[in-house]
C-alpha cells in the first residue's frame, strides 16, 4: 500500500513536526555529549573505577550503534507514531533512571535503556519530518533539523559541565523529560500517520547476532587493560565477536529482508565513505570524552571551563556544515572529503603534542582546527554513500550511515579507553585517532570515486 503524499497547503503543523523532531534529536546528541564533560564529577560520587566510567558512555554509544539500522524497520512494521511514542518512553525511563542511579551498575543499566530508545526515536523522528513536508520544502527542512542538532551537539560539553557544577551531574539526564513530554503532545495531536504496507518482515536474529557481536567484541577491546590482552577472557571475547560478525553476514546474505544490504559494501565509494563517517565519529569520542577528562585532570580546570572550552572547539563546525555541502556540491565528495581527513589528522596530532603544556593557548588553535574539520569528515561522505546506491535503497544506505557513526564512536571509546588505561597517558587516544584517521585516508583516497568530467 503506497503512503499518501505529505501535506502541501502550507499548514503549520508541520513547523511544530520540525521543532519536536529536532529536539528528540538534540536530546540524542546532547546525552551523547554532556556526559563526557560529567564524567569526573559522576565517577567519584558512584565510586566507579575508569574503566567503568567509560563504560557508563559507551553502553550508550553501543546499544544505539546495534540498534539504529532496526528502528526504521519497526517503524515500517508497526507505525510511525506509535513505534515513536515507545522510543520516547524508553528514552524518558532511562534517563530518570539514570538520574536516580545509586551505583555505577544501575547507570550502565539505564544508559542501555536510554540508547535502545534513542535508537527508535532517530530514524523514525527523521521519517516523521520527511513525511510532514513537501518535496520542495523536504531540503529546507532537513537542513534546519540537522541544524539543531548541531547546535546541541555545540552545546553540550557546556550544558554538562554548567549543570554539573550548579546543580548535580543527575540533572544532565533529568532535563530530558519536559522536553520528551512537549514532543508526545505535538506529535500525537498534529501528526498525521501515514498507511502501513500490509506486512513488513523484522530480521530478529541479524539484529541479535550484530548486537551481540558488536558487544562482545568492544568488551574485549574495553577490558582488555584489565583482564590483560593475552587473557582467555579477552581472547574469548575478541574471537567471539568476530564469529558472532561473521554468523550475522551469513543470515543477511540468505534473507530477501536483510537488516542490513552487505552486498552495498561491493561498491567501493559506499565502503570508503562509511569508513571516513565511522573515523569522523571516532575522532569526536575522543575528542570530547577524554578531552574533557584531560581538561578537568590535568589542567586543572572546572567542568563549566572546560565544558566552555569543548563548545569552542566544536563551534566551527556549524558554519563549516554548509562549507562542506557546498563543496561537495562543487567539486564532488572526494576532494572535501580528503581535505577533511588531513586536517583532522593534523589537529588531533597537534592537540596531542600540546597537551603536556599545559596551556590553553597551545591547545585551543588545534581543537578549532579539528572542529572546522568536522563537517568535511561527514557532509560530503554522506553525500557520496548515497550518491552511489539506487533510488530505492536510499533509505537502507541512510540507516548504515548511522550505524556506521555510532560504531565509530563506541570503538572511539573502546580503543581510546583501553590505549589510555594501558599507558596512564590521555594523549594515546588522541594518537589512536589520529591513526584511524590516516588508515580511513589512504581507503578514502583509492576508493572515493572522482567526479564525472
Amino acid at each position: 500500500m503506497e503512503a499518501e503524499p505529505p501535506p502541501t497547503d502550507g499548514a503549520p503543523h508541520r513547523w511544530w513536526i520540525l521543532a519536536a523532531t529536532g529536539a528528540v534529536l538534540g536530546l540524542i546528541v546532547l546525552d551523547e555529549t554532556a556526559v563526557g564533560v560529567a564524567l569526573p564529577t559522576l565517577r567519584e560520587d558512584l565510586g566507579l573505577s575508569a574503566l567503568g566510567a567509560h563504560w557508563a558512555v559507551n553502553a550508550y554509544l553501543l546499544v544505539l550503534a546495534g540498534c539504529v539500522a532496526a528502528g526504521g524497520r519497526l517503524g515500517d512494521a508497526h507505525g510511525l507514531r506509535p513505534m515513536l511514542l515507545v522510543g520516547l518512553a524508553l528514552f524518558a525511563g532511562g534517563s530518570l533512571s539514570c538520574g536516580f542511579a545509586g551505583s555505577g551498575e544501575v547507570l550502565i543499566a539505564a544508559r542501555c535503556l536510554q540508547a535502545l530508545g534513542a535508537a527508535l526515536v532517530l530514524p523514525i523522528s527523521t521519517a516523521m519530518l520527511v513525511r510532514s513536508f513537501p518535496d520542495e520544502q523536504r531540503g529546507l527542512a532537513l537542513g534546519l533539523y540537522v541544524s539543531i542538532g548541531g547546535v546541541f551537539l555545540a552545546s553540550g560539553p557546556l550544558v554538562g559541565g554548567a549543570v554539573t557544577e550548579a546543580l548535580s551531574w543527575r540533572w544532565i539526564f533529568w532535563v530530558n523529560l519536559p522536553v520528551v513530554l512537549g514532543v508526545v503532545l505535538v506529535v500525537t495531536t498534529l501528526f498525521e500517520e501515514p498507511p502501513r504496507p500490509a506486512r513488513v518482515p523484522f530480521d530478529g536474529a541479524g539484529l541479535a547476532t550484530s548486537l551481540a557481536g558488536i558487544g562482545a567484541f568492544v568488551l574485549g577491546v574495553m577490558q582488555a587493560p584489565d583482564w590483560g590482552w593475552a587473557d582467555p577472557r579477552t581472547l574469548a571475547s575478541l574471537g567471539g565477536g568476530a564469529a558472532l560478525l561473521l554468523l550475522f553476514a551469513r543470515i543477511e546474505r540468505g534473507r530477501e529482508d536483510p537488516l542490513l544490504e552487505l552486498d552495498l559494501f561491493r561498491i567501493p565509494t559506499f565502503t570508503a565513505g562509511n569508513l571516513v563517517l565511522l573515523a569522523g565519529q571516532f575522532s569526536k569520542t575522543v575528542v570530547v570524552i577524554f578531552g574533557a577528562q584531560s581538561l578537568q585532570e590535568q589542567l586543572h580546570l572546572g567542568a563549566t571551563r572546560a565544558g566552555l572550552l569543548l563548545l569552542v572547539a566544536i563551534v566551527p563546525s556549524i558554519p563549516g556544515a554548509t562549507l562542506a555541502g557546498r563543496a561537495a556540491d562543487r567539486f564532488g565528495p572526494r576532494r572535501p572529503t580528503l581535505v577533511g581527513l588531513v586536517a583532522m589528522t593534523a589537529a588531533l596530532l597537534a592537540v596531542a603534542a600540546a597537551l603536556p603544556t599545559g596551556r590553553i593557548g597551545f591547545i585551543l588553535p588545534p581543537l578549532l582546527l579539528w572542529g572546522a574539520s568536522l563537517p568535511f569528515c561527514f557532509a560530503p561522505p554522506q553525500s557520496a554513500v548515497v550518491g552511489v546506491v539506487a533510488p530505492e535503497q536510499v533509505a537502507q544506505a541512510g540507516g548504515m550511515n548511522r550505524a556506521a557513526q555510532f560504531l565509530g564512536g563506541t570503538l572511539g571509546m573502546a580503543v581510546g579507553g583501553s590505549a589510555v588505561l594501558t599507558t596512564g597517558d590521555v594523549r594515546a587516544a588522541f594518537l589512536a585517532a589520529a591513526g584511524v584517521c590516516v588508515a580511513v585516508l589512504a581507503v578514502a583516497a583509492a576508493a572515493l570515486a572522482r567526479p564525472a568530467r
